[in-house]
């Protein structure tokens, strides 16, 4: 007797990691910087990376998540995404004068006594 069909729940959204918040972060000053997404040569060698494919997984990953658009095999087609008129730069991130991006790690709450 067959079983009867169970809809699957999907699956939440996972949280981007450090390692994606930081491409995520270098991808949104680079175009604020120049106007265009960067090559995926130019990425990996920002974010200090000799070879692209690790970046490409990164990429991938952030596209799956909402984070970013770009299309395979079309020139500087890495963007984030928009978010309300900005880009979404990862919660904590500061910006340091020399135009790096740093991640802190959030700060507890100041107690409101």
């Amino acid at each position: 007797m067959p079983r009867p069909y169970r809809r699957r729940k999907p699956l939440a959204p996972r949280p981007i990691t450090a390692r994606q918040a930081e491409i995520l972060a270098v991808l949104v000053a680079f175009v604020d910087k120049h106007g265009y997404g960067p090559t995926l040569r130019e990425l990996a060698a920002l974010i200090g990376v000799k070879t692209s494919p690790g970046v490409l997984a990164s990429l991938r990953a952030l596209k799956a998540k909402g984070a970013i658009t770009f299309e395979p095999r079309e020139a500087r087609s890495i963007l984030p995404v928009r978010r309300r008129g900005t880009w979404s730069l990862p919660l904590g991130s500061i910006v340091r004068p020399d135009g790096k991006i740093a991640l802190r790690a959030a700060s507890p709450p100041a107690d409101a006594t």
